[in-house]
């Protein structure tokens, strides 16, 4: 009977090491996963608060230039707009990187000015012509696509605090008139056209009539025209 019963004690711990085995091996393993870098985290961190410390909107004007006093959210985007933007630790990253955001389009200020600009191009001898713009109501939808950036960087190369722009911009432009070596492009004027956004409730024409402001004269650098149209300077 002891005999029995050992044997069937044995019998039972070699099912349960049989078991235990096929379980281990049928179990599945995870992967060792590699890990993060902290400097990568740390990067990572820091890049989302550069990014949502200028993709806030700044406050009202009347708020910046004290003439009100901020309310509710107002508080923290002068905060931000004072402080947190000045930061070269975010500007310094930000701008070069192309990583800037600016997404206030629809508050507290949008934009009330519809402005475009054409050019007034002066050739060597004496003929002129108007170098036009892209301007999106005269493109087609996949157009629109492709030059939405032509209209945003205008937007942003006709303002008065970006006058610096203004001399490459004009170059630009002789650059893609020029045609013929013997008669290039000399001068080149930008030229401003604007109005006022109306309210919703009053449309406007179709086209309507826009102030125009003849706002920057250049003259063309000769040697960086022809180097980059890969002309002979010559003697004209």
């Amino acid at each position: 009977m002891a005999k029995k019963t050992a044997a069937n004690i044995t019998g039972s711990q070699k099912t349960t090491s049989k078991a235990t085995a096929e379980a281990k091996a049928s179990a599945v393993v995870a992967p060792d996963l590699p890990r993060v870098h902290p400097l990568v985290v740390a990067f990572v961190v820091y890049h989302v608060i550069a990014i949502t410390t200028y993709a806030l909107p700044k406050p009202s004007d009347l708020v910046i230039d004290h003439k009100a006093e901020p309310r509710g959210s107002d508080s923290l985007l002068l905060l931000n707009f004072n402080e947190c933007k000045q930061w070269a630790i975010f500007y310094g990253y930000l701008y070069p990187s192309g990583f800037w955001q600016y997404w206030d389009m629809f508050a507290p200020d949008p934009s009330q000015t519809d402005i475009w600009c054409d050019a007034e191009v002066t050739f060597l001898d004496g003929t002129k012509t108007t170098f036009q713009y892209p301007r999106m109501k005269d493109l087609s939808i996949p157009e629109k696509f492709i030059r939405e950036r032509h209209r945003k960087f205008y937007e942003r190369v006709n303002s008065e605090k970006t006058s610096y722009f203004w001399p490459p911009f004009a170059q630009s432009i002789a650059f893609q008139t020029a045609t013929d070596p013997n008669s290039p492009p000399v001068q080149v004027t930008l030229i401003r056209h604007f109005q006022e956004v109306m309210r919703h409730d009053k449309p406007q024409p179709v086209e309507p009539p826009y102030k125009t402001y003849r706002y920057f004269t250049y003259v063309v650098d000769q040697h960086k025209l022809f180097a980059d149209k890969g002309w002979k300077l010559g003697i004209h």
